[in-house]
């Protein structure tokens, strides 16, 4: 991997709750909140810079994590509801998950109240029972793939394999501007592909047309729909 990677887990004072951050050098690319019983942590939210997807940095969030946990001898590290591919990946116990929902049978507020969201919770069930909830997330998948479609951070594509004319001037572009943010995802994808160590890489411009150039390889970006 060429990237520089740094890692981190802080805790608050009360150790509740831990805070993981995988870094690029100083910049933030995976976090992940984990809240904390006495021996489970459970993880709360996930996120992390789709640019740098091709390293799988958040199967390396989730494996970071769970090497804490056994590090601090937490019996447990929970996925908490819902189902995703990389829970399945890495969980080897799967247990049923059950509201309870508490009222004053004798109120007629809190026994209305408590009909609703019973009903509620009825009605989701039975939404999964029949796939309903598959469909939708599919639909809201496809949805998302469309508007990726009109990012022009996603609309590239390597050029074939050609040699710079040298008598091109090349202008060196600075990735954290953020007019050439689109870069980044192709850059990266270099790096991945090539080997490169990002502190040997660089981007540039040339009569129109962008280059990403490392100490062995170089390739042209084509960017679509632009």
């Amino acid at each position: 991997m060429g990237l520089l990677l740094r890692t981190g887990i802080s805790h608050d004072i009360r150790k509740k709750a831990s805070l993981y951050v995988l870094r690029n050098e100083e910049d933030p690319i995976c976090i992940a909140l984990n809240f904390h019983s006495d021996d489970l942590a459970f993880l709360f939210f996930s996120v992390y810079d789709s640019d740098y997807s091709k390293f799988g940095i958040g199967y390396m969030s989730v494996m970071k994590c769970i090497d804490w946990c056994i590090e601090n001898n937490f019996k447990g590290y929970d996925f908490s509801k819902g189902y995703f591919l990389y829970k399945a990946r890495w969980s080897n116990v799967v247990y049923e998950f059950d509201y309870h929902i508490i009222y004053d049978s004798k109120d007629l507020i809190s026994s209305s109240l408590a009909f609703v969201i019973a009903n509620y919770f009825r009605l989701k069930q039975q939404l999964r029972e029949k796939n309903i909830n598959k469909i939708f997330n599919k639909m809201m998948f496809i949805i998302k793939i469309r508007n990726k479609a009109a990012d022009k951070q996603s609309s590239f594509e390597f050029g074939p394999e050609e040699e710079l004319n040298p008598a091109y001037s090349l202008n060196i572009l600075n990735i954290q501007d953020a007019a050439y943010s689109f870069l980044k995802r192709p850059m990266n994808e270099f790096i991945y592909k090539t080997g490169e160590h990002v502190k040997a890489v660089s981007l540039t411009e040339s009569e129109g047309t962008y280059w990403v150039m490392g100490s062995k390889y170089k390739q042209r970006i084509l960017i679509k729909n632009t």
